[in-house]
């Protein structure tokens, strides 16, 4: 991959994640989860969506590398994929 090439790939990465970010509800899981660990259940319940609209939303953030996930029996537990994500919720927000 050439310089250029690169540059584009980085600055398109940088989008991607603002787009996600571009959503209330997705903005609102970031904080939540900024909190700590929960479950898709919890988190559905906390941002007032269903569950599957609340599963969409988090797996845009997994895409884009924002959250992370376990997996637990039957559960799946989301978590922001690092204190980067945080510091980066935390600036947006101030």
């Amino acid at each position: 991959m050439g310089e250029r090439a690169a540059k584009d790939a980085l600055f398109d990465g940088f989008a991607d994640i603002a787009k996600a970010l571009a959503n209330g509800r997705r903005a609102e899981l970031i904080d939540v989860l900024a909190q700590g660990e929960r479950h898709v259940d919890e988190l559905a319940d906390e941002i007032g969506q269903s569950v599957a609209n609340t599963s969409f939303h988090l797996r845009t953030l997994a895409t884009t590398g924002l959250v992370t996930t376990r997996r637990e029996g039957t559960r799946i537990y989301y978590r922001l994929t690092s204190d980067r994500v945080s510091e980066l919720w935390s600036a947006l927000r101030d």
